[in-house]
């Protein structure tokens, strides 16, 4: 407990002051062994956030793999003693990654013609959806109107009341469903936008992207582009959701295969494959966005 180590003295007469020796340790560590002399000092354990925690399941037993850092590698293993699945290295794992996310990028030529097709058939749903809203614009004003020569009925006593009432209430829940349609119409246009924009960004760069994220980024890009990933020993194999799947099949261009049949195809059942995205798939599909820091760990 004598602070002479740190290169000062102490005097019953003066007190402390520095020294002309030159310290052995510095105050910090000194600091650091009073308190645990003391009894004050709680060691700190190391905590590890890996970046394929819980998203890789043993295809024996159903787990997740477990990982841990051995001699400054990342291991991931089956926690199920006895498993075949015995262990598989952090960074033989990402290259598997890298080399799906490979398939699904899309190269210039690819893109331009996605983008194309994208934007015509945007334009033909946009167009369809413009007339069912004002379709059901006309129906809504036509029920307003009912409501208006309702009441107007009552007040001239050419109906009572309980009818009044009865007719009034159907009207209102008609108009109650017709309001709600178009709103939903007016937010799938926005939606499709946002989800068509978002979704050829990743089409056109998820090997760059992946490449450039944090480990963060990355768990969440996956989330977006794979529905599940197991281990069978040393093995992985990848279960990707649309439309990565159909395009990770494609004939490509570079490859001496012809993509426009493909891109045609796609685009005809893009819009289809958007509308089936779950609420949670398309809110993590929007939120995605590798330059912006996080909030919060998912």
């Amino acid at each position: 407990r004598n602070p002479f180590y740190t290169g000062v003295i102490r005097s019953k007469r003066y007190g402390l002051f520095p020294g002309k020796h030159q310290p052995l340790v510095s105050a910090a560590l000194f600091e650091r062994v009073q308190s645990v002399l003391s009894g004050k000092y709680v060691r700190r354990t190391k905590r590890f956030s890996f970046l394929f925690r819980r998203f890789i399941r043993c295809g024996t037993c159903g787990r997740s793999l477990s990982g841990s850092e051995r001699k400054g590698r990342v291991y991931y293993r089956c926690p199920t003693i006895g498993c075949p699945t015995t262990s598989l290295r952090e960074d033989a794992i990402e290259e598997v990654v890298r080399e799906e996310l490979r398939k699904v990028t899309l190269g210039k030529k690819e893109a331009a013609l996605l983008d194309a097709e994208l934007s015509a058939t945007l334009a033909d749903e946009t167009s369809l959806r413009a007339a069912r809203r004002a379709a059901l614009q006309e129906t809504l004003a036509t029920t307003n109107a009912r409501l208006a020569r309702l009441t107007d009925l009552l007040l001239d006593s050419k109906i009572d009341a309980a009818a009044h009432d009865e007719r009034r209430a159907a009207l209102i829940m008609e108009r109650e469903g017709l309001t709600q349609q178009i709103a939903e119409i007016e937010a799938g246009n926005i939606n499709l936008r946002a989800g068509i924009a978002k979704m050829f960004e990743l089409l056109a760069s998820a090997e760059t992207l992946y490449e450039s994220a944090d480990a963060e980024k990355k768990r969440q890009l996956l989330e977006i582009v794979t529905s599940n990933c197991t281990a069978h020993g040393k093995s992985l194999s990848f279960s990707m959701r649309e439309p990565f799947a159909t395009f990770a099949k494609r004939d490509s261009v570079k490859n001496g295969g012809q993509f426009n049949d493909t891109v045609r195809t796609f685009a005809d059942d893009f819009l289809p494959a958007m509308d089936k995205m779950s609420p949670e798939e398309l809110d993590r599909l929007k939120r995605f966005d590798p330059d912006r820091p996080d909030d919060s760990v998912t």
